[in-house]
């Protein structure tokens, strides 16, 4: 399979570019952020397996030619399925969390263990209703100790 020949790849058309780059020219890595990514309901990363069997197309483009750079793909791989999980856990849909993780997360379990808690983190913050946030900071902000609001304001 050739890179040319993966249309059914349709989803990370940007991870196709980027590879067929790499592979005509020399590159560098600049860790900023270069690009941005618009997160909308509906849009095709919104389809968590689709976007995930998408990216897997692609890679195997890509694998039976660079062998070498197996643990790379699987690095991809990795962070593909947690921003996928991420932005299922934090924007929704659920459905699409609950189907990574039984059709691929107890392999990926032990893969991501270590950022299980930065998913946490992200999944609370995100899920949290805006009037606990605000409980939240104004306990924060007195040490813990809590003043009815109308305190606070004659203060």
């Amino acid at each position: 399979m050739t890179p040319r020949s993966a249309p059914a790849a349709q989803g990370c058309e940007d991870l196709m570019i980027y590879l067929r780059i790499a592979e005509a020219y020399e590159f560098r890595v600049i860790r900023r952020h270069l690009t941005g990514y618009r997160v909308t309901q509906g849009n095709m990363s919104s389809n968590a397996l689709g976007m995930l069997r998408s990216c897997e197309l692609t890679l195997e483009t890509f694998r039976a030619r660079y062998p070498q750079f197996e643990a790379e793909f699987q690095a991809h791989r990795r962070d593909m399925v947690y921003w996928l999980l991420a932005r299922a856990m934090t924007t929704g849909p659920l459905s699409n969390a609950a189907a990574l993780l039984t059709q691929h997360g107890f392999l990926n379990a032990f893969q991501l263990a270590d950022r299980f808690g930065d998913l946490a983190w992200l999944t609370l913050k995100a899920r949290t209703p805006t009037r606990l946030k605000m409980l939240a900071q104004r306990l924060l902000r007195q040490g813990g100790a809590f003043r009815p609001a109308f305190l606070e304001a004659a203060l």
